[in-house]
């Protein structure tokens, strides 16, 4: 593994500022690195958590772009870029340098996310600032593997047969885990026509997976896609409180199947210790529920109708209830949520107090049936901002100091992996609010500052530009900074302590070991002879 990582720090990235674009051969390991102009205004890293396994994603993932300014995505050597292939579980991207996002003028992309081992998803990303921005999607795998068990309330079934078209007709059930006979079930009639993306007729083996996901259980909630705080086709920007939810898939010879010759049926059970938010009280027959399909390719719900909660008796002798919708004719997730309004620009949160680099954070409905994000906050940007905030909903903010502790939490809530938790009744109050949660970390150390330079055979220095680096920290990397213009600042560091370091270019990680002797030093790098600014 490559170890100098900083001499391809400034080839790659500190010469980024020079009018300069060329190949440059780096003296380690033949390493060709392409320089254009570097650094970029608004980096993007996002990582990919498997909710199954608690780590992030192994397996390869496609990952198309989408939302407003799509066609501002860039790669962090300036090359457009509309979709991307992501592996072991971490992406970066860019935006165009000109475009400049703020609070009141967000960049917004949505994350278009497929792989053939997960559910596929979308995300939409709201960018409101300059400089690195972290982000997480979450991810799950159907059908659940037995010896890596699903969070409690989620249930993944998959069953293959013959071709529908020619068989009788076809029942998929699906148990949840939380909730006894709770369940989703998919009717075929006998001798529909499956068919593909362009409506062409599907025939062979047919393969069908069914997720149902509890709405009270708080581990299940998470895998919601894109989160709570959405964009609908009839109300625009708000957001939803659930009842539940489901995720079908068909596949006829590993093609996705995207729709029927004739109407099928889903029927989504809830939990009847589900609380609806409009009568105050747990749900009961006759209640209204709305029910929204989501459209992966644009980030939007999409209003199917109000729906009568209907009742029944179950096999065990107890009451059923549930929401059928008899005439689908395509598939996606079908969502069962009240819709409220949201509030924009409504408050900050900043994190205070502790030793550490960057957070994990998670903001949940404080009744469990819904949440408004998740990802990670930085020591020198400890703010996040909320730009569509339910009304009179309390949420609770939740830190974390690693991504581990985060999913952990989701399934046993354990309370001791929390390292700071914070109660807002409204985050719509009025003006704009900043709320303090205080931090307790379980991270020592002291402030580190690094002057990071590189200097040529006939003594020129080069100490310009910008590259954001990581750390391998609590068994897992995590962003530690930006260099810019040769000077870091690095936080809860041990003086005698050796790190390992890295950074992400043009596709490829690069590596260091670096003691840390002092809380300042300054690491000068050699450079080789024959590159143009040595010359």
């Amino acid at each position: 593994m490559n170890k100098n990582l900083l001499i391809i720090f400034f080839i790659a990235g500190l010469l980024a500022f020079f009018p300069i674009s060329c190949d440059i051969k780096s003296p380690i390991e033949g390493i060709s690195v392409k320089v254009k102009n570097i650094p970029r205004t608004t980096s993007i890293r996002v990582e990919f958590l498997d909710q199954n396994a608690k780590t992030l994603v192994s397996t390869p993932i496609t990952l198309k772009f989408g939302g407003r300014n799509k066609n501002d995505v860039i790669t962090d050597v300036n090359q457009p870029i509309s979709q991307m292939t992501v592996r072991d579980g971490i992406a970066y991207f860019a935006i165009k340098d000109n475009i400049i996002p703020t609070a009141e003028n967000p960049v917004e992309v949505i994350l278009i996310v497929q792989s053939s081992q997960y559910l596929s998803t979308s995300s939409k990303l709201l960018i409101t600032k300059t400089g690195s921005n972290s982000f997480v999607v979450n991810l799950l795998k159907p059908p659940v593997n037995p010896n890596i068990p699903a969070p409690a309330g989620i249930t993944a079934n998959e069953q293959s047969f013959g071709n529908i078209a020619t068989s009788a007709g076809t029942t998929v059930n699906i148990v949840a885990n939380s909730g006894g006979n709770i369940r989703s079930i998919l009717t075929v009639p006998s001798g529909t026509i499956l068919r593909d993306a362009n409506g062409n007729a599907l025939s062979g083996n047919v393969r069908t997976q069914i997720t149902y996901f509890d709405a009270t259980s708080r581990s299940a909630i998470p895998s919601f896609p894109g989160g709570f705080s959405v964009n609908t086709n009839t109300s625009g920007n708000g957001a939803f409180v659930t009842a539940g939810f489901s995720a079908i898939n068909m596949f006829v010879n590993d093609t996705p199947v995207e729709s029927f010759s004739r109407p099928v049926s889903v029927q989504i059970q809830v939990n009847p210790n589900t609380r609806n938010p409009i009568t105050g009280t747990t749900v009961r027959p006759g209640d209204q529920i709305p029910m929204w399909s989501y459209n992966e390719s644009t980030g939007t719900w999409n209003f199917e109708g109000n729906y009568t909660l209907q009742s029944s008796i179950g096999p065990d002798g107890k009451q059923v209830l549930f929401v059928e919708k008899s005439d689908v004719t395509h598939l996606s997730y079908w969502n069962l949520d009240w819709y409220f309004n949201a509030c924009y620009l409504s408050s900050k949160i900043k994190f205070v107090g502790g030793c550490w680099d960057l957070l994990y954070w998670y903001i949940e409905y404080e009744n469990g049936q819904g949440f408004l994000g998740s990802g990670s906050v930085f020591s020198n940007d400890p703010e996040i901002v909320f730009l569509n905030a339910p009304s009179n909903t309390p949420v609770r903010i939740l830190a974390f100091e690693s991504f581990s502790d985060l999913i952990n939490y989701y399934y046993n809530r354990n309370q001791s992996l929390l390292r700071g938790s914070l109660l807002v009744q409204n985050l719509c109050a009025g003006t704009t609010q900043t709320f303090n949660l205080q931090v307790n970390t379980q991270s020592s150390g002291q402030t580190v500052n690094l002057t990071v330079r590189g200097r040529c055979p006939n003594g020129n220095i080069l100490d310009q530009g910008t590259l954001d680096i990581e750390i391998f920290k609590n068994g897992f990397w995590q962003h530690a900074g930006r260099i810019i213009n040769g000077q870091i600042t690095l936080n809860c560091l041990q003086i005698g302590q050796t790190y390992n370091f890295r950074a992400y270019y043009n596709g490829q990680y690069y590596y260091r070991e670096q003691q840390i002797t002092s809380a300042n030093m300054v690491i000068e790098i050699p450079l080789p002879g024959d590159i143009d600014f040595c010359n």
